[in-house]
């Protein structure tokens, strides 16, 4: 562990970012970029990939379960969760990613049942009265 000038331990915060957005004239090239994404995480890393939507913009995220923005995100974005992909062999609840016209289909349908506003994260919503 590395200390600043102050005697504090550098610590890093990292974000989610997005590996693209869904154009207008279709889906297929940004579910291409997260096919290759979640190929390379499979590849690099032998763990699983989150895939998450947003239905608001149209940004999709491909996360490594690993890194920790992967758990900021389930609990923040749990709404736009497409789904969890990982070789099926190592964990029961996989998904496989049979290749991108399904995983196109699984980001479409995600979409489509979206609700229209994106929900605040949950540990900020007010409690609601019985």
């Amino acid at each position: 562990m590395t200390a600043t000038a102050s005697k504090t331990p550098f610590r890093q915060c990292w974000a989610a970012v997005p590996i693209g957005a869904i154009p207008a004239d279709g889906l297929m090239p940004c579910a291409a970029l997260a096919l290759a994404r979640i190929q390379k995480i499979r590849k690099a890393r032998s763990c699983g990939a989150y895939l998450f939507a947003d239905p608001a913009t149209g940004a999709i995220y491909v996360i490594s379960e690993e890194s920790s923005p992967a758990q900021r995100m389930l609990i923040d974005r749990s709404a736009w969760l497409v789904g969890y992909y990982r070789e099926p062999s190592l964990r029961r609840d996989a998904v496989p990613v049979l290749g991108l016209e399904e995983l196109v289909g699984d980001i479409e349908a995600h979409l489509l049942a979206a609700p229209p506003t994106t929900p605040a994260p949950l540990m900020h919503r007010a409690p609601t009265a019985a």
